[in-house]
């Protein structure tokens, strides 16, 4: 007679006997519901969840398509990486989250060194500045952005505010199926700190403490 202990480990659970005839399809539709956690958790149960959680994490936080419409997501990815920048705020929420709110605006956050290049990105992306900047701009928004300088004497604590400058962006896009055009805005906030520490410190609302970052 085989031990019990042999025939509990070789006996399938239930959810083993579920998950065995379950197609990925639902499988994936069954992920949309769970929380992260449990997603990561389930990963450790057997072979076929793992596989299909790494299809559904591969697919589901992706910049691509999340961002398709507002960007090419593929030189988002190396813009972020070469300025030292990331993206927090709702747009970061959203993207955790897998929800979606209307008319939402993304924040990039950068230091005084990356800004100029971020800003040059932007404006090859189609996007024009905003009217919201006439209190920063002299004339040429690079030579506004090269003036932050004279602030930038060394690291501010959250108490001497971290942000040397604000320059917002919008762009018109039609969509797809030729309906109404859609205004897609985007801020760029120059920090003189370390944009991460800047969110998970200084930042004006604990609410919003995800971030992308290449």
């Amino acid at each position: 007679m085989r031990p019990l202990t042999s025939l509990l480990e070789t006996t399938p659970s239930y959810i083993e006997i579920f998950i065995e005839f379950c197609t990925s399809d639902l499988l994936l539709h069954f992920m949309s519901f769970w929380d992260i956690p449990s997603i990561f958790s389930m990963q450790k149960t057997c072979r076929k969840i793992r596989c299909a959680c790494e299809i559904y994490i591969a697919s589901t936080w992706s910049l691509s398509p999340f961002f398709d419409n507002w960007f090419n997501t593929k030189e988002l990815q190396q813009i972020l990486h070469k300025c030292n920048a990331i993206i927090s705020g709702s747009q970061a929420l959203q993207f955790f989250s897998r929800e979606r709110y209307p008319d939402c605006d993304t924040d990039f956050f950068v230091r005084l060194g990356g800004a100029k290049e971020l800003i040059s990105w932007l404006l090859c992306q189609g996007y024009i500045e905003s009217e919201q900047n006439t209190d920063y701009d002299d004339g040429n928004i690079f030579d506004d952005v090269m003036e932050l300088s004279a602030k930038c004497i060394e690291d501010r604590s959250s108490c001497h505010h971290a942000v040397l400058g604000v320059y917002n962006f919008f762009r018109n896009k039609q969509a797809a199926d030729g309906g109404t055009a859609k205004i897609y805005q985007v801020q760029v906030v120059v920090v003189d700190t370390d944009p991460i520490e800047h969110v998970l410190f200084d930042f004006h609302s604990s609410k919003f403490l995800s971030f992308l970052v290449m």
